[in-house]
């Protein structure tokens, strides 16, 4: 219930952010460091079993179709249903690919190919603008990119933390941070 009042508390955070940020045309994403990011947990789920409960996982795939495409996958919630709780915690680097993070549930079958539940792209520019501040929001989940159709929302928190050899960039960010928020 604690993990329930803290998002509770993200939420209202993110509410009260401005609609619109400051946008710096000169700043331009690390090349190293890494993103640390927790998945929490997913609501409003659609059901895709066909049998009893679902069995959730969420695969998050950063630097997509790029030869430095990395993948992590949550453990399987069985019979986690519809609003299944991970908790589990990654760290991805970040290097030259684009700074979005493709987020896919799935339903793991007993046989056969996994069921797709629903994808979010999630914006990874504000967590590495920030550096070594947490970020925590609800992502929407869809059947594909633009679509209107909802497939339930995915709580990530995002921190980044940059390299000693990225020091370079720590001032440049910390003076973005400030216009943010």
């Amino acid at each position: 219930e604690g993990n329930d009042l803290n998002a509770k508390q993200l939420e209202d955070e993110d509410e009260a952010r401005p609609a619109e940020m400051l946008e710096d045309p000169e700043w331009k994403p690390p090349k190293f460091g890494a993103v640390r990011l927790v998945v929490e947990r997913a609501r409003q789920l659609k059901d895709v079993s066909s049998l009893g409960r679902m069995d959730p996982f969420a695969e998050l795939v950063y630097g997509s179709h790029s030869n430095a495409e990395v993948r992590k996958t949550t453990r399987v919630r069985k019979h986690g249903g519809t609003n299944p709780k991970w908790r589990d915690q990654f760290t991805i680097p970040i290097g030259k690919a684009p700074p979005v993070l493709e987020v896919n549930v799935y339903d793991r079958r007993g046989s056969g190919e996994d069921s797709f539940v629903g994808r979010a792209y999630v914006d990874l520019v504000p967590a590495l603008k920030c550096e070594g501040e947490r970020h925590g929001e609800w992502y929407q989940l869809h059947e594909k990119h633009g679509s209107a159709k909802f497939y339930g929302e995915i709580f990530l928190k995002l921190k980044y933390e940059a390299h000693a050899a990225n020091a370079g960039y720590r001032k440049r960010i910390v003076q973005c941070c400030q216009y943010l928020w």
